[in-house]
């Protein structure tokens, strides 16, 4: 399997085109999603970007993850659920900020 790239800078520098746009950004940040769940033909990621941007995504990324692994275990109206998306809406405000680019899922 070909590696999929996402460049973080790619909105700030001007230079985002058809590669990384919303649908794109959304079907590998999905993938990442189910590496992350433990689906086995999922390719490899690479992800560039200054090292705050980085982690800003990996900070949403975990935050999506933890929200969808609370849901399913409790529910959409537990205080725990309800917990973990604030969580994740303030690292997608961090990764919106650190990258201009807009989180696609909300």
């Amino acid at each position: 399997m070909e590696p999929i790239e996402i460049d973080l800078n790619a909105a700030k520098s001007g230079k985002l085109n058809e590669a990384l746009n919303i649908y794109g950004l959304g079907d590998s940040i999905m993938l990442s999603l189910q590496k992350m769940f433990g689906f086995q033909a999922v390719p490899p990621i690479n992800i560039r970007g200054t090292s705050q941007q980085i982690s800003a995504f990996g900070n949403a990324l975990i935050g999506e993850k933890k929200y969808i692994d609370a849901y399913l275990k409790h529910g959409l109206d537990d205080p725990r659920t309800l917990r973990d998306k604030e969580m994740l809406d303030i690292a997608v405000s961090d990764f919106e900020f650190e990258t201009g680019l807009s989180w696609p899922f909300k």
